[in-house]
C-alpha cells in the first residue's frame, strides 16, 4: 500500500485552511502530471484536489469518503491572517494544541480513529 497526498494548491502555498473543493494549482498539476505510479487499485479522498491528483497521474481512482481531510470546520478556506482577525482567541488556543482542532472541525484524534479504522478494514 502507497498513500499519497495531493499535489498542491493555493492554500498550501499561501498558508490557509483548505476546502474540500480548492483544486490544485498550477504547479501542483503540473507535477503530478510528470508522475507515473503503478497500482492494482486507486482510491481518492472525495478532496477536488485529489482527484485533480489521480487524474493527472492518469489513473481511475474511487473516491473513499474515510480518506477525507481534517475538517477545519469554520476555518475552511481562510488565511491564518483572516482567522487571526475574526478568531484570535481560537486561534491562539489551536496554535497551543492544534489537537484540539478548529471550531465546528474535526479534531487530531478523531482523524486518527477514523484513519485507523479505514487502514484496519483494508488488512
Amino acid at each position: 500500500m502507497t498513500l499519497l497526498c495531493h499535489a498542491a494548491t493555493r492554500a498550501m502555498r499561501v498558508g490557509a485552511f483548505p476546502t474540500r473543493e480548492e483544486g490544485l494549482d498550477a504547479g501542483g498539476l503540473k507535477k503530478a502530471g510528470a508522475r507515473r505510479l503503478e497500482a492494482s487499485v486507486w482510491l481518492t479522498s472525495p478532496a477536488l484536489a485529489a482527484q485533480q491528483t489521480a487524474e493527472a497521474l492518469g489513473v481511475s481512482a474511487m473516491v473513499d469518503e474515510s480518506l477525507r481531510d481534517i475538517d477545519h470546520g469554520s476555518w475552511a478556506g481562510l488565511t491564518f491572517e483572516q482567522v487571526q482577525a475574526a478568531d484570535p482567541a481560537g486561534l491562539s488556543a489551536w496554535l497551543a494544541d492544534p489537537a484540539r482542532g478548529a471550531p465546528g472541525g474535526e479534531g487530531l484524534a478523531e482523524v486518527r480513529a477514523r484513519l485507523a479504522d479505514w487502514l484496519e478494514s483494508q488488512a
